[in-house]
């Protein structure tokens, strides 16, 4: 025997109190046995208004009562089967309220018949809740956010496997399958499809035989895809407006959660749009600010996008070009005026932690385009104060994570929010060896090798090291460290496991990246070494 039957002849079967902007909110009753026509009242915690049943109702029927019948028409789809009623019902809480329902008699008694009081989690905002079968109350399963009019989602239905949700994750996109039925569910084929303007992925999925709901741990089924193997048979360039489609084949008692359908927007290829200069260690009257480079040749709206867990508001990235976002509108002080129109605030407030953090740049839909992580140990060691000082990515394809990626700003202001690094022009350096030849023993005068290097940079980063002719490594006598102009380093010809090396002809190499730019200064010589 069907639980309702024990029940009043009319019950509150769903709320909705948060619904979307334009759609009114609404309270749908059902009908467990016939019902008479007749004069009802709805309440909630703080006022009452009546509402007219026309005609004799049938079991199973739903009756929806709203203050403005035409935009609910508007909003959503609602069943010829369905009775629509307009009535000015009070205005629910969207958190924690009330709904009860009473029968007025012809002498101005009223009858309590049902009541629900309901609190919404948050979770749960902008969707409807529903009644089980069993009197319980659950926020709506519905793809629609609500079943308004039809059989709650929340309700038990033998034969019933539903697509739950579509799950954006960092770079890869996944589907879970969910059993809702009272019976074991047969295997069905699961469709994926990523729509752009122009090409669709399509991917096909079984999905096994799914225990009840009675088993929590069998009653699951994840599929995940790559987003870049999307990405890559969409051709995706930049960012880009997808539809994301999961339909499972007809086979069960509900085809209404067979699909979802959602909106999303892929990001494009790691490298494309990076995260290019930090400003995070200032003073109150300074701001701290991202700046971010778009390296395509088309304009990249990132409005809506999130860094660090904070919104961007308006913001399109110009082709080949930067944006800032940024805590205030300080920021403006250390812009051009031609700059200006490339920034932006956040909401909530950018706020940088001083020392150290990651930083990731998403798009609405979840998806990570680009990931940074800062020091205050990344700065020019050599710098005596980093405060008010940015760190300033060295090119789009080094990588945000490694800390070789990141040098302090040389300009005179701190930073340069929305320009780039300006680009040194080449230049030339000289890199001499004595004597020549050199010599392994300590005991030679010839020992050790001098290597020294000259180089027009004031500060740079210099790397050194020591190859056979064949370009095989054999030593390396510097490694990403500060220099000045000029630098002599001391060679004793012996190899990185602290062999002596045999004689012969080698090629010192030196690498010298100025600390203002990402030029780079590479210079060789021969050294040879004798007996």
């Amino acid at each position: 025997m069907s639980p309702l039957c024990a029940l009043p002849a009319l019950l509150i079967s769903e709320i909705y109190a948060t619904p979307a902007a334009g759609e009114p909110e609404w309270v749908e009753l059902v009908t467990t046995r016939p019902v008479s026509a007749g004069v009802y009242v709805v309440c909630d915690n703080r006022t009452c208004t009546s509402f007219e049943i026309t005609q004799s109702l049938p079991e199973s029927t739903f009756v929806v009562i709203t203050r403005d019948t035409l935009a609910l028409r508007e909003s959503r789809p609602i069943p010829s089967s369905a009775v629509l009623l307009e009535a000015r019902i009070p205005s629910l809480n969207n958190t924690t309220d009330a709904v009860r329902l009473y029968r007025l008699s012809s002498s101005g008694d009223t009858t309590g018949i049902d009541s629900v009081e309901y609190s919404i989690p948050s979770s749960g905002r902008g969707r409807s809740f529903e009644r089980t079968d069993s009197g319980l109350w659950q926020t709506s399963l519905s793809a629609d956010s609500a079943t308004c009019g039809y059989l709650n989602s929340v309700v038990l239905l033998q034969h019933d496997v539903r697509v739950a949700q579509i799950l954006p994750a960092d770079r890869s996109l996944s589907v879970d399958v969910l059993q809702h039925g009272m019976q074991r569910s047969p295997p069905r084929k699961l469709t994926l499809e990523v729509r752009s303007s122009s090409r669709t992925y399509s991917r096909v999925v079984d999905v096994p035989s799914l225990a009840t709901v009675a088993d929590v741990a069998q009653r699951l089924f994840r599929t995940t895809v790559s987003i870049d193997e999307v990405a890559s048979a969409l051709a995706i360039t930049t960012p880009t407006n997808v539809t994301v489609e999961a339909c499972l084949n007809e086979g069960d008692d509900r085809t209404a959660n067979d699909t979802i359908r959602q909106q999303q927007i892929l990001p494009p290829p790691p490298g494309t749009i990076v995260i290019s200069e930090i400003m995070f260690d200032t003073d109150e009257d300074r701001p701290d600010y991202v700046e971010i480079l778009n390296t395509t040749s088309e304009f990249v709206d990132v409005s809506s996008w999130t860094v660090r867990s904070t919104t961007i508001r308006a913001l399109v990235l110009p082709p080949n070009g930067y944006g800032v976002v940024a805590a205030d509108s300080s920021l403006l002080t250390l812009l051009s005026p031609s700059d200006r129109v490339r920034w932006s605030l956040t909401s909530p407030r950018l706020s940088l932690p001083n020392s150290s953090d990651t930083i990731t740049l998403r798009t609405p839909s979840g998806y990570v385009v680009d990931v940074a992580i800062y020091d205050t140990r990344y700065h020019d060691a050599l710098l005596e104060r980093s405060r008010n000082v940015s760190l300033e990515r060295q090119g789009p394809t080094w990588l945000g994570t490694d800390p070789r990626s990141w040098k302090t700003s040389a300009d005179f202001r701190g930073g340069t929010p929305g320009t780039g690094t300006a680009q040194s022009p080449p230049m030339d350096g000289q890199l001499s060896v004595s004597p020549t030849p050199c010599s392994g023993s300590p005991y030679d005068v010839r020992f050790p090798c001098q290597i020294t290097w000259s180089v027009p940079l004031q500060r740079c980063i210099v790397g050194l090291k020591i190859v056979d002719l064949a370009g095989r490594p054999i030593r390396t006598l510097v490694n990403s460290e500060w220099s000045g102009a000029e630098a002599t380093v001391a060679w004793d010809c012996t190899d990185d496991g602290g062999l002596r090396v045999a004689s012969g002809r080698y090629v010192a190499i030196v690498e010298a990246i100025d600390a203002t730019s990402t030029s780079v200064i590479r210079e060789t010589a021969v050294v040879y070494v004798g007996e």
